[in-house]
């Protein structure tokens, strides 16, 4: 994937997809981001899971490598 394609594919995500992925992307694990967020897991599973499907990736390892490639991590 190109860092245009990246870029673009992050432009789909909402703020709150985006700080989820970023978050996951610097490695910090489920309970600790729904900690900082003031959310529950399963929202924060929730968030994942719609952005994996958004961005048309197979999972989120390779979702943490497009917001690499687009220069959000």
């Amino acid at each position: 994937m190109t860092p245009e394609d990246a870029q673009a594919a992050v432009k789909t995500l909402t703020p709150k997809q985006r700080q989820v992925l970023v978050l996951t992307a610097q490695g910090f694990k489920r309970p600790e981001i729904a900690t900082m967020l003031h959310r529950s897991q399963k929202t924060i599973d929730a968030h994942r899971q719609a952005f994996i499907k958004q961005m048309d990736v197979s999972n989120l390892y390779e979702a943490c490598a497009v917001a690499g490639a687009a220069g959000i991590v």
